[in-house]
């Protein structure tokens, strides 16, 4: 879990800095533009990490359905229960709280950046 947190804290980094570079132009000079960055990786992390850990990413399946039955002859003549017995469980939540970990040490980090 620790190498989960770590490339997750990897991951944000980098998405910060590229925020930093496509909004900010590099401008490293006003902290509260380092803060901003910090703080939209951090509420992106935190929102997936949430969804994953409260189990509402099968709000999602009603989706996933209407795309498939549209693009695919996958599930040609099923319907939706039939749909969803036949996609298998899989716990996430497990994955998804090193996401909600790092999320909310990123949005700590802005908003202690941010004072």
């Amino acid at each position: 879990m620790l190498k989960k947190i770590l490339l997750d804290l990897v991951g944000g980094t980098i998405f910060s800095l590229i925020l930093m570079y496509v909004i900010y132009d590099w401008d490293f000079m006003d902290p509260i533009n380092l803060s901003n960055s910090v703080f939209i990786s951090g509420v992106v992390m935190f929102s997936a990490g949430l969804l994953t850990i409260t189990n509402a990413t099968k709000i999602f399946r009603g989706i996933g359905f209407v795309f498939k039955r549209m693009f695919t002859k996958k599930v040609e003549g099923l319907s939706y229960y039939e749909y969803i017995l036949m996609k298998d469980d899989k716990d996430n939540r497990v994955l998804g709280f090193p996401l909600f970990i790092t999320g909310l040490a990123f949005i700590i980090a802005a908003i202690i950046l941010g004072s």
